[in-house]
């Protein structure tokens, strides 16, 4: 279930980060002598890059490393890509000027959903629970004191 949640939270939330860049794109451009929404374009750029590594690197976990995950990703991902695309989508925004864009709105949801996910997801499975998660054993295999024999014949 945890391992549905994450990978759910991780597609919306790259989804509407590329999306939500897109829209400012159109709006602003790409500048670093433009004006100030034009440098928040392409730091929004960045960390939609950032995010997108991201991305991949929990894919690769969750296809070929399960369950001996990468412990430090989770926290990278938060703090290099949630974190910095609410920020900048709340300042691309303009909330204080207009009403919220129903995009800007969405991609909000969907970076703090995701963070929430990552965050709960550790501490529920291996904290809120009587036993940590331990993956099942194979059939053919024989467990002895922490060493895997694959028996014979």
């Amino acid at each position: 279930m945890s391992v549905w949640l994450n990978s759910v939270s991780d597609d919306l939330d790259l989804i509407t980060d590329w999306w939500f860049f897109l829209r400012m794109y159109n709006l602003y451009g790409i500048d670093l002598d433009g004006g100030m929404y034009a440098r928040a374009t392409l730091a929004l750029l960045v960390f939609a890059g950032i995010g997108t590594l991201s991305y991949l690197m929990e894919l690769y976990q969750t296809v070929f490393r399960y369950p001996d995950t990468i412990h430090w990703l989770a926290p990278m991902t938060i703090l290099l890509e949630d974190v910095p695309q609410i920020l900048l989508t709340v300042f691309l925004s303009k909330p204080f000027e207009a009403d919220l864009e129903p995009l800007a709105a969405f991609n909000i949801a969907t970076s703090v959903y995701s963070a929430l996910i990552k965050v709960t997801g550790e501490v529920c499975v291996n904290y809120c629970y009587c036993c940590k998660f331990i993956p099942p054993v194979d059939e053919d295999s024989d467990v002895e004191l922490g060493r895997s024999f694959v028996s014979e014949g």
